[in-house]
């Protein structure tokens, strides 16, 4: 089994540059989920509304 990684990866998140990276990775995660949290919150309100809205004026 190869551990080659192994340093590579201890020297990247030693590196301050790619922790920057990181946490804007994660950063973009979090908005991301936070968006999607709202769109998927307003999609069910304005989906009754506007199906209201058809049915009376049908």
């Amino acid at each position: 089994m190869s551990t080659q990684w192994i340093p590579t990866t201890i020297e990247f998140f030693s590196d301050e540059e790619a922790l920057t990276v990181v946490e804007y990775v994660i950063a973009a995660a979090l908005l991301v989920a936070v968006i999607s949290a709202v769109v998927f919150s307003l999609q069910v309100g304005l989906t009754d509304k506007f199906n209201s809205t058809i049915d009376s004026v049908k």
